[in-house]
């Protein structure tokens, strides 16, 4: 089954207003997300690819990691007639029936909006879980402390893959994720709804 195939299976949890009871988060297919750049400047630098990794039954394989590019390393323009387009509506095609789980959601998705205007392209859409309020406020009390991603992986001894890429992060995330969701059940916070609940609720706290 190649990538566009799988991100386009039909969702596994229902959103509001549907008939049917939504899933537990344990059952939850999310995709883990997570961008290169060329720098953290959000006026002049830009994303230059996009790594994604399936995290279904809060499972999830170090194969399934797919990196789209977006540009070349030195930020010029990708190839127009890369196939890196129809891996990159997929991953679109997915959002919105999949939550995107992120780092730092705003940066992530400004950095995204960039390159999609760029070339044309539709933005994600769906719904969108921050890891950074997530874990804050399942996990620790640094509801107003700036904390990072390799913070919470020393907190938590989350293993790496190497060196900062987009590919090791969501590595690194999808670990995180449920160690999250482990915690979120034990405060009877079971479906996607009351997470992203509690997410509104910690940024809304924090200021943001």
């Amino acid at each position: 089954m190649s990538l566009a195939d799988w991100l386009r299976k039909p969702a596994l949890f229902f959103g509001l207003g549907s008939d049917s009871a939504p899933l537990p988060l344990s059952e939850t297919r999310f995709i883990v997300l997570d961008v290169d750049v060329t720098g953290v400047d959000i006026r002049k630098d830009k994303a230059t690819g996009i790594a994604i990794l399936p995290v279904e039954g809060g499972r999830c394989r170090i194969a399934d990691i797919n990196w789209i590019p977006l540009a070349q390393p030195d930020g010029s323009p990708a190839p127009l007639n890369s196939s890196w387009r129809e891996q990159y509506r997929a991953m679109v095609d997915s959002a919105a029936a999949n939550p995107i789980v992120t780092y730092n959601t705003r940066f992530v998705r400004r950095m995204i909006k960039c390159s999609a205007v760029l070339h044309d392209l539709p933005l994600p859409g769906g719904r969108w879980v921050d890891l950074a309020a997530i874990m804050g406020g399942a996990v620790g009390s640094e509801m107003g402390e700036v904390t990072s991603l390799k913070y919470w992986q020393e907190q938590m001894g989350v293993a790496a893959l190497g060196g900062h890429s987009a590919a090791g992060d969501v590595f690194a995330m999808a670990q995180l994720l449920e160690i999250a969701l482990a915690y979120c059940e034990d405060r009877e916070i079971v479906t996607l709804d009351g997470l992203i609940a509690e997410q509104k609720a910690r940024t809304w706290l924090r200021g943001e």
